[in-house]
């Protein structure tokens, strides 16, 4: 027994004390406030964005507006689109929508598969510096700029964007609380310039990296372009990818819309999770697991023998407590302070849904869209 109690205790110790680390990474991170003036003949680069698009006819209205609003000069910058596929009216919406606008252009993949896209827009793209959007984002006009000015003032190789899910109703309400946690830990290890993880929603970077790798996406792997450029970079440039904290540099994005796409969605991460060798991305995972499993083993025990109370409501109460302090943080950051009202429900939630996501995930997800 007391070893049983040693080895829960210990889990979430460890935990706790990762999540500790993470708060401080976050403060490390230096709020980026957008140049009221901005000289644009001192910019010696190109950039391009870079988005593939599958059956995407209902939501890439959104994103076409928030793209034609820039205030970034449209002489520096184009917009590939790239129809891996697709067979709906997506690619005619948007043949529509940019017919008069010179940087703006649409291509069809020759292949199949978001990678596959990305890498032909790639090809394709006049600019040096690349931006990947996924075609349900939207954003605030200063958008491009800010990606823009910090990359002119610091010169990093890659810039992890910050994302955050904006979608109404009670499902929705619950996954962006969830991907606050994701977003809090992108951005505090980034603090720390040990980085685990990217968003493809909103990344940027050199495009001559994209080259620098024979296949830099790994693309036998269905999805996860963006961590596996990122754990590439990571091991050559690690001090040269930045997260920038400004809310003007913010994408959101739409949660999943049933709970069978959000599985789906999940299932896709975790299959994916098996192909990383990024041992900082493996170490915080593995932590994550087994203080989530120290709460359902607890658990267990205590329907078994009720004398594990004191024990359940200790391991839930820290791992609510360490993980509020850090949310809380990003919540704050992402203007999503509202959503913390769930907090204390996915607490009862969560452990159970982490085993389920890894049990899935050993079976592999293939589709991305």
């Amino acid at each position: 027994m007391m070893f049983f109690v040693g080895v829960l205790l210990f889990f979430m110790l460890v935990y706790s004390e990762l999540i500790f680390l993470m708060g401080m990474g976050w403060k490390k991170l230096k709020p980026y406030q957008l140049p009221t003036k901005i000289d644009y003949s001192q910019y010696d680069f190109f950039t391009t964005v870079v988005i593939p698009i599958r059956n995407e006819e209902k939501q890439i209205s959104d994103l076409l507006s928030a793209l034609f609003k820039q205030t970034y000069p449209k002489e520096l910058f184009e917009v590939i689109f790239v129809n891996d596929n697709s067979i709906d009216q997506g690619k005619e919406l948007v043949e529509a929508a940019i017919s008069d606008r010179g940087n703006f252009r649409i291509i069809d993949s020759e292949g199949e598969g978001k990678k596959y896209a990305l890498k032909q827009g790639i090809d394709k793209a006049m600019g040096q510096l690349i931006i990947s959007l996924d075609a349900d984002c939207a954003m605030g006009p200063n958008w491009l700029k800010s990606l823009c000015s910090y990359y002119q003032q610091y010169k990093p190789k890659m810039i992890v964007g910050p994302v955050a899910i904006h979608s109404k109703g009670l499902f929705a309400q619950l996954q962006s609380l969830e991907f606050l946690s994701l977003a809090s830990c992108t951005a505090a290890c980034l603090g720390w310039k040990h980085p685990i993880m990217a968003n493809g929603a909103n990344l940027v970077y050199e495009r001559s990296l994209f080259y620098e790798w024979q296949d830099p996406f790994n693309s036998k792997e269905m999805s996860g372009d963006d961590m596996f450029l990122l754990h590439k970079v990571k091991r050559k440039y690690r001090m040269k990818i930045h997260f920038i904290r400004s809310v003007h540099a913010q994408v959101r994005t739409k949660a999943c819309r049933s709970l069978l796409s959000f599985f789906r969605q999940r299932k896709r991460w975790v299959s994916k999770s098996f192909s990383y060798t990024d041992t900082d991305t493996i170490i915080v995972a593995l932590v994550v697991l087994l203080a989530n499993l120290a709460i359902i083993a607890a658990s267990v025990a205590y329907f078994v023998d009720a004398g594990y109370l004191a024990l359940l409501l200790f391991l839930m109460g820290l791992k609510a407590l360490t993980d509020f302090i850090m949310i809380l943080k990003a919540a704050r950051f992402y203007r999503q302070k509202r959503f913390l009202f769930w907090f204390i429900p996915m607490q009862f939630i969560y452990p159970i849904y982490v085993l389920v996501a890894v049990c899935t995930g050993w079976i592999g997800g293939k589709k991305w869209a």
